[in-house]
Formats: structure tokens, C-alpha cells, sequence
């Protein structure tokens, strides 16, 4: 699956379960809207995240009432507003974690610098994780070294590749 033409909130379903999903068929499919512990998170189609804690009613709510809670800044926290703006530092900043998950395959991931995407970064196997865990541990170790370059590099998981299948499974992600 190659994801350089995918849109931020379809990376962001690769990483959040379906069941955490929230009106999915009133947002434009470019959006995602989804809960998790005690917030629901809104991630936009440039990819910014802003997040607001999990109304009381939120089961009797309608998505224009969500959205009017957030447009009223009801205790929301804007994630680009507070200098994050990586999946992996949103992912941490919220207190995600990934299953590693049941279907538990190996994967080679590669790390690449998107201002000089012919230099490869690094390498390396997760092995006995779901595709899921291996996509949330690349984003954190991008977060991490986007931090130690200080703004000067841009990391990226470049791909996320299927071990020991014939046909290679590929996987791009675009920040």
C-alpha cells in the first residue's frame, strides 16, 4: 500500500482502532474525528490536531454539536498552537499506545530526512508486532529525532516493509 497520496487523517486511521472512529459518515473523509481516554481528537485535512475533552453527552451528540463545542474553544488544546506538529509528538502528547497487536508479523522500517530524502537515515526490524505498532513506533522515533535536530531535519517513516512474504509489502507515510 503506498500512502504518499494518502491525506494525514488516513494515516491517522491506520492508527487509531475503528472503534474509537466517531461520526465517521458526517465527516468529510479527508477529516477524523475519534476519542480516546477522555478527550476526542479532531485532525483536519493540512493534518493539525486539535483536541477537547470528551463531552458528557457525547453519545447524544451530533457532529455540528462537537464541532460547535470546539469552534467555542471549550477547553481545547491546539497541538500546532503549542509547537507540535509530527504525528508522533501528538500521539505522545495524548498518552497513545499501540498494541503491538494479534496479528504479529515482522517489519523492516526505514527512517528518512525529508529535506534530503536520498540520505537514508536508519534501518530497522520489529519483530512480532501488527502493522499498526510498527507505524506507531516509527512516528515516535521520527518525534524523537525531530526533537534532537532541533527544526534543522524533518524525519519521516519513509516505508514500513512486510518481512518474509515474496511480495513485498510496502508502505509510505507522508508527514
Amino acid at each position: 500500500m503506498d500512502l504518499t497520496s494518502k491525506e494525514p487523517a488516513d494515516i491517522w486511521r491506520l492508527l487509531i482502532p475503528r472503534k474509537q472512529w466517531l461520526f465517521s459518515e458526517d465527516v468529510d473523509p479527508r477529516e477524523l474525528i475519534f476519542s480516546y481516554r477522555d478527550k476526542v481528537f479532531v485532525v483536519s485535512e493540512d493534518g493539525s490536531v486539535v483536541s477537547l475533552p470528551k463531552p458528557q453527552h457525547l453519545k447524544k451528540m451530533n457532529v455540528i454539536q462537537l464541532l460547535d463545542l470546539l469552534a467555542d474553544e471549550w477547553g481545547t488544546f491546539d497541538y500546532d498552537d503549542h509547537g507540535i506538529f509530527d504525528v508522533g509528538g501528538v500521539l505522545k502528547e495524548m498518552g497513545y499506545i499501540a498494541p503491538t497487536g494479534r496479528n504479529k508479523e515482522d517489519y523492516r522500517i526505514e527512517i528518512s530526512n525529508t529535506l534530503d530524502p536520498g540520505m537514508m537515515i536508519t534501518t530497522y526490524e520489529l519483530k512480532g508486532v501488527s502493522f499498526r505498532f510498527a507505524l506507531y513506533h516509527g512516528v515516535l522515533f521520527c518525534h524523537e529525532l525531530n526533537q534532537k535536530s532541533d527544526g534543522l531535519y524533518e524525519y519521516e517513516v519513509k516505508q514500513i516493509i512486510k518481512l518474509g512474504e515474496e511480495q513485498v509489502e510496502t508502505f509510505q507515510y507522508l508527514h
